[in-house]
Formats: C-alpha cells, structure tokens, sequence
C-alpha cells in the first residue's frame, strides 16, 4: 500500500476543508486554531496539545514549548481505546496511538475548516472495517468541544466497546512557570473530582504557597462528557401535566400564576382553562444516530403544538398544546442509558 502524503479541499457538514490523508507519513507538524472568543489552541499533528483562554495561565492542557507537545500525546490530551468482537476473537485497536505500529492496516487523515476554527483527526482501520474521528472546535460559552465518532464502514453489524477520555488535564490556578518548574509539586496538589452526569472538577486542594497560612483554591477546570445512549426507553413513563393559565386573553404558566396575589388574581379575572385526552405516545427505541420521535395525541383540530428541549442531549420533552379557548401543558421524562466511563456506542453505516 502506498503512503504518500496527498491534500485536497473537501467539504464536510456543508463546511470546507483542507485534508491531508496519510499526514502521519510527514514530519510532525504544528497547527492554530482559531476562535472569535478569547479561547486559543496550539495542537501538533500527532494529537499533542495545549489550549486554554486568554493566555497561558488559564489552560486545560499544559502550556510547554512545541516540541514537547509534540512528543506528549501519548500522556497528553484525548486517548481511546477500542475493543472489538470479531470472527478471529477480541482486537484491541488504540487510534493515533505509536503503540500498535504495524498491527493493522491503517489510513490517517488530518482536515482543517478553511475558516481554521476547525479541526478533525481520522484514522480508517481496514482490517477491522472502522473509522474513528475526532474533532477540536471552539464555542464560545463551552470552552473547547471535542466531538468523537465513530463509523462501520462494512455491511455487516460490528460490536465495539469504547473507553475515551482526556489525559493530563490541568486544574485551575497553576501559573506556567509553576508548571514548568515545579510539576511534581503541583501533581501532589490537583484534585479530580467526578461530580456526575459525565461533569468532572480538576483544581487544586490549596494553592501553592510557603507560608503557613489556609490558602484555598476556589476556581476549578471542568471537563463534561455527553455519550450517545444504548438505548433510549421513550415509553412516558413518567408524564407530567401541567394546567395553563390565562390572565384576560394572554396565556401564563403554572409557576407565574402560582406567584399571583389574591388581588392580581381578581383583578386580571385568571381563569384555568385545560384540555383533556392530550398525552404523548409510548414508544421505544434502540439508539443508532438517527432523530427519532414521540408524537401528541389527543390534541383537538386546529390545535397548535409547541416543542421544548426537542433535541437528543435532554432527557425531558415539553409540549404545549393550544388552541383558541384552551391549553395543557404536557412532560415526560425521557429514560436514557449510558455510562460515562465505560461503554459500547452504536455504529452508523
């Protein structure tokens, strides 16, 4: 098979991009991404990285010279590890790893947004018929975003356990001559905290000083992981009905009609006026990437029906269905299963 390093413009999610396919065939190389925020990354073409806001005492990673993120990705940055079910047994496959040179046949590719916000490494295992990738992206509000997935690139069903995280994440308030000088000290000192839902705290048990007084650190770095679910039960196991309220002609909710004085009340002539027979379908589903959906029933013609949190990262949808003399307000707790450790992750073809 040949390597030869090769680059060409692709699109991605209607985005363009720049690609380099067997990049890891080159001498490594360094990258910037860009951002319209204050946030910043330096990264290297073997997944090595620093990033952070603003400047280098406030990052996520720690901030050394080029070539020793260069060298660090082993210990530095996302790391995942697969374990894939196969007619010959169980594979372990490490993507972007040095560890398994030679093990499988392999084809790595490196794509950066034209608008250079954007960054996304792959790497396609043909003996094994899956492509993994990950991508680094700035939101503003978030920090940095890493989105990883993964592909069956056969016909055939494939089953893989997927343990994938970040390495050697820096807590808050370390300044870099702190790190670059006293390393050790600061690993005596960090913290890491797992606070649930896939939330993680790196910071500080004290900040370090030499004087003998109480020196808390207060600021933590944090770290959210959100998995695809094994299967969403969207059965409305748990259903909530809320009644709507009208003040006059204007529509109000429960809580702010709860707030209303006795005066408010009868000065503004609240009335609750609730539909009945409105509930949501029971439905179950195995997760596998595509939108999926529950529907209301029992709305009457010419009702309008309004969706909250109607996306897959929630576990609560909200209706609410009106029309000219009435209203109800519908929930349901949506049942996901996942494990922000250690999982198997559905495929997409």
């Amino acid at each position: 098979m040949l390597h030869n390093p090769t680059g060409q413009y692709i699109t991605i999610q209607g985005e363009r991009f720049y690609c380099i396919e067997n990049y890891n065939h080159m001498q490594p190389f360094f990258i910037s991404l860009a951002s319209d925020t204050d946030l910043w990354m330096y990264i290297s073409s073997t997944g090595g990285l620093t990033c952070g806001r603003r400047n280098p005492e406030q990052v996520l990673f720690p901030y050394y010279t080029d070539d020793k993120i260069t060298e660090s990705y082993e210990q530095t940055g996302p790391k995942t590890i697969l374990r894939v079910q196969t007619a010959l047994g169980t594979k372990l496959w490490e993507p972007f790893s040095s560890r398994q040179m030679g093990m499988y046949q392999i084809v790595r590719s490196i794509a950066k947004s034209v608008v250079g916000n954007r960054l996304i490494f792959m790497e396609k295992n043909i003996d094994l018929g899956l492509t993994f990738s990950y991508e680094w992206a700035p939101a503003t509000h978030l920090g940095w975003v890493r989105t990883a997935r993964l592909s069956n690139d056969t016909d055939a069903p494939i089953t893989v356990e997927v343990l994938d995280g970040l390495q050697n994440v820096m807590p808050s308030g370390v300044e870099r001559v702190t790190q670059n000088t006293f390393s050790t000290l600061v690993d005596g000192y960090k913290r890491t905290e797992h606070v649930g839902n896939g939330m993680v705290l790196f910071r500080m048990e004290a900040i370090l000083v030499d004087r003998a007084e109480p020196s808390e650190s207060l600021r933590c770095n944090t770290v959210y992981t959100l998995f695809p679910p094994l299967a969403s039960n969207l059965s409305p196991l748990t259903s909530n009905l809320s009644p709507i309220y009208y003040i006059g002609d204007s529509l109000v909710d429960a809580e702010t009609a709860r707030h209303l004085s006795a005066e408010d009340i009868e000065k503004n002539e609240l009335t609750e006026q609730e539909m009945t027979g409105v509930s949501f379908t029971g439905a179950t589903y195995d997760y596998d990437g595509s939108e999926k959906e529950l529907l209301v029933e029992g709305a009457p013609a010419g009702a309008t029906i309004q969706y909250t949190n109607n996306n897959a990262i929630t576990n609560h949808l909200h209706a609410l269905v009106r029309n000219d003399t009435n209203a109800i307000s519908i929930r349901i707790i949506v049942l996901s299963f996942h494990n922000p450790y250690f999982c198997s992750i559905p495929l997409t073809n």
